[in-house]
This record gives structure tokens, C-alpha cells and sequence, in this order.
């Protein structure tokens, strides 16, 4: 269809058609190459069987869009050999769809009998003295005979015989059943399901200590990640370099500037907060903040720094100029 939409338009492209070849046709020959190279027969002709069924109804389509976009015949038909082209295209499709509707017919059944299965288990079989732990499907003398493994309190025939009836009521009444009683006391098997659900408390346990060892390891990397970042951006480093330089520098952090009313102007950094020990006097504050705003100036002269104190009364404002 892709290649028909593409060749009829005035410029040809071969990307289109390309497209659907390869998502179509490739899967199922790759898919046939790796049955034949490990002997799996069942894998090889299905691969085989759908290349074959999209390989014709990519023709299919691709005749008939044809017909609908009305390109020209290379050669007419008569009304008879147009009725008998019609007629063996159509039985074609028919014969080549009738497997593929067998096969979905087949996997449909399969995944309604195992539902069934399971829901008869964990309805009649999952119990606090009794499990069943295991379910096969065989086919013996013609029948289907559906075999359970189970382990716990033993089963009466008076129950089993219920048990028969009861998975009617699940749509398996064209299954046999019969059930294999391991030889596990009822005592044992509390044992084991005791010792299973102690592992089991012991095991979560050990994740959640994992996890939360995990997360105690991240959140160090983090902090060094934070730290490594400060000591390596320069800006970061000249926060550090003041509060090492200057005795009466408390601490010293970038943020971005506010606007009269108190709301961030910008989300670039450019204003150096600069917190003074409550001890130093106001001259010492001026004159550092001032050498401070100085040392901007001179080492990023085009980015506009700041330095402000950040204590909010007689605050004192040093632009990078």
C-alpha cells in the first residue's frame, strides 16, 4: 500500500515502500533463518507461513489500491478471464487465510483453558493446610488429562470426587483430571510455609536495607558532587576565597538578583550575599564589601556582579563597576 501511495506521486522515492518491506517481510525471514540454524521446525515453517500470508496480502492490497486509484492496465481483460482472476484471488485468500484462523483459534483455546486452570487452583487447591505448587497438561489415550501436584492436608475421595465436578464450573470439562498428593504432612507442611515466610520477612528485610544503604550512598555523592562543583566553578570559588580572606565574613553565597518588590529578576546568579559576624563594625563592613565588589570588578569586568550585605537594615550595596 506505502509503495502504491509513493508511486503515484510525481516524485518517486523508494523510502516509503522500503519502510514496509522491512517491517513486514524481514521479521518473519530472520525469524525462519534462526528455526533452520537450531533445528526448530515448528519455529521455521510459522516463520515461513507468515512471510508467505504478508507477502500476499501486501499484493492483495497493493491490486486492489491500484484498481482504486485508477493507474493504467497493462493489458484488458475480458469479462470471463476477469471473472476467473477474480474467482482465484478470492479462493486464494480463503485457502491461505483458513490455517492463520486455525491457529488463532488454537491459541485462544490454549489461553482460555489456562485461565481456567488457574482459577481453579487458586479457588479449590489454595488453602492454609494445602498447595498446589505445580500443573502439567498431557494427552493420554485421546484425552486431555490435566495433572496436580499438590503437598498439605491429604484429599479425601469423597473430595476429589468434588473436585471432578467442580471444574465443570471452569470450563474444563473436557479435561481429566487427576491430583498427586506429595508426601508431606499437614504439620510439615505448616513448617514449611512458616520457614518460607521467614525467609521470605528476611529477604525484604535485606532489601530495604540495601535500598536504603543505596540511597545514604547517593545522597553522599551528591553532597561531593555539590562540593567538587563549588570548588571547581569559579564563581563558587571566589565565595569560598571571601569568607577565608576576609576576617569579618561570616559566609558568602551567590544568588540571583531581586526586584524592588522582592521577586528574582533573573535565575542567573550574579549577586554575591555577602553575611557579616555580628561583631564587626560598620566601617570594617563597608570597606571589605567595597574590596569585595573591587575583586568582581577586576576579574569579571562584563558580567555585572554584585556584592550586597545581607543583613536587611542599614544593608550596604557594592555594584562591580
Amino acid at each position: 500500500v506505502a509503495g502504491v501511495v509513493a508511486g503515484s506521486r510525481k516524485r518517486k522515492t523508494n523510502a516509503i515502500p522500503g519502510v514496509a518491506i522491512a517491517t513486514a517481510l524481514m521479521p518473519p525471514v530472520c525469524t525462519a533463518g534462526f528455526g533452520l540454524a537450531t533445528g526448530d521446525w515448528a519455529t521455521f515453517l510459522g516463520a515461513l507461513y507468515l512471510f508467505f500470508i504478508n507477502a500476499f496480502f501486501i499484493s492483495l492490497a497493493t491490486y486492489l489500491l491500484a484498481l482504486w486509484l485508477k493507474f493504467p492496465k497493462k493489458a484488458k481483460l475480458n469479462e470471463e478471464q476477469g471473472a476467473r482472476v477474480r474467482q482465484t484471488v478470492i479462493a486464494f485468500a480463503v485457502i491461505v487465510t483458513i490455517p492463520s484462523g486455525l491457529i488463532m483459534w488454537g491459541v485462544l483455546d490454549r489461553l482460555k483453558t489456562e485461565r481456567g486452570i488457574r482459577n481453579l487452583i487458586n479457588a479449590e487447591f489454595r488453602r492454609d493446610d494445602r498447595q498446589a505448587f505445580r500443573w502439567t497438561l498431557s494427552n493420554e489415550d485421546g484425552r486431555t488429562l490435566l495433572k496436580i501436584y499438590t503437598f498439605g492436608a491429604p484429599i479425601s475421595f469423597e473430595e476429589e470426587q468434588r473436585l471432578r465436578r467442580v471444574k465443570n464450573e471452569f470450563g474444563l470439562s473436557s479435561l481429566d483430571m487427576k491430583i498427586y498428593k506429595m508426601n508431606v504432612s499437614p504439620s510439615e507442611f505448616k513448617n514449611i510455609t512458616g520457614e518460607f515466610e521467614a525467609s521470605l520477612v528476611d529477604g525484604l528485610r535485606a532489601l530495604s536495607e540495601v535500598d536504603q544503604n543505596r540511597s545514604e550512598e547517593l545522597e553522599e555523592l551528591r553532597n561531593a558532587l555539590a562540593d567538587l562543583t563549588k570548588k571547581t566553578d569559579p564563581l563558587e570559588a571566589f565565595a569560598m576565597e571571601v569568607t577565608d580572606r576576609y576576617s569579618t565574613v561570616e559566609a558568602a553565597e551567590w544568588r540571583p538578583p531581586t526586584t524592588s518588590e522582592g521577586a528574582e529578576a533573573s535565575t542567573e546568579n550574579t549577586v554575591l550575599s555577602v553575611k557579616f559576624k555580628p561583631e564587626a563594625a560598620e566601617a570594617e563592613r563597608v570597606r571589605d564589601l567595597r574590596a569585595i565588589g573591587r575583586t568582581l570588578a577586576e576579574r569579571w569586568p562584563k558580567r555585572g556582579l554584585t556584592a550586597v550585605e545581607e543583613k536587611q537594615e542599614n544593608a550596604v550595596t557594592e555594584p562591580a563597576q
